[in-house]
């Protein structure tokens, strides 16, 4: 089975010079393409938006609060309580399992629509994968073996996409260049912050914390935005504490 079902643009309003691929969390409840369209896309005139929709899997997680067939980029199934104590990376396969195969087929679908841009004329480097919970370990997974350096992997709220292991072996196998930029809530339920800082420290990555929850914060979008403009060569921007929502809690979603 597919693990994409449908693809969404917004194309740029110039030149078609660069791209970003969004990968959505648990469900689709939040409109993501529409979010975009009014926040972030007046900051990239060049830049064609991606949003591919994962496939409906199942979901059978104690503490999730999603229904049990749900567009996901994997299935899973285990219990969130056991994870929010900190134990050993390894252990969390006992408590949390994920369907690798799923994964491994989203990656590599995923994989082809960067392809399918570069062979469009876009420069790797000007390409970008944006993935949030479920969408950020796909991120993750492809910023592991992809074979063009990329102008960034930015990873939100993020699960680790394999075991300690597994993770170990395959960033071992390559000398990764593409930038990675990976950001978390301290406050987190649903995957705690001491999940993250220990598969960061494992793949030599220094994540961002900030003081919410399983939610994404302006601050965070701000950095993400900016991030994505220096990997384009372009110029940043002072935000100088300027708000570039109006309603702070419209990005909550059920990831």
């Amino acid at each position: 089975m597919k693990s994409i079902i449908n693809v969404e643009t917004i194309e740029p309003e110039k030149e078609h010079l660069s791209t970003i691929i969004f990968l959505h969390g648990l469900d689709q409840n939040f409109p993501w393409k529409k979010f975009f369209d009014t926040y972030i896309k007046k900051h990239f005139s060049h830049t064609k938006f991606v949003f591919p929709q994962g496939s409906l899997k199942s979901i059978e997680v104690e503490g999730l609060e999603v229904s049990s067939t749900t567009n996901a980029w994997y299935s899973m199934s285990g219990d969130l309580n056991k994870i929010q104590r900190e134990i050993l990376l390894e252990e969390i396969d006992k408590w949390i399992k994920i369907n690798k195969d799923e994964l491994l087929r989203s990656r590599t679908e995923i994989s082809e629509i960067i392809r399918k841009e570069i062979n469009l004329g876009i420069l790797p480097q000007n390409i970008i994968v944006v993935g949030i919970s479920q969408g950020a370990s796909v991120a993750l997974a492809i910023w592991l073996v992809f074979e063009y350096t990329l102008g960034g992997i930015i990873c939100m709220s993020g699960f680790p996409p394999f075991s300690q292991k597994e993770l170990l072996n395959q960033k071992n196998k390559k000398d990764i260049k593409t930038p990675v930029l990976v950001y978390h809530g301290e406050k987190d339920i649903i995957v705690p912050y001491w999940i993250v800082k220990k598969t960061a420290k494992i793949l030599g990555i220094k994540p961002k914390n900030y003081p919410y929850g399983h939610e994404l914060g302006e601050e965070a979008f701000k950095e993400a935005i900016n991030f994505s403009k220096k990997a384009f060569s372009e110029r940043e921007i002072d935000f100088d504490d300027k708000e570039i929502w109006t309603d702070t809690k419209s990005q909550e979603d059920n990831f």
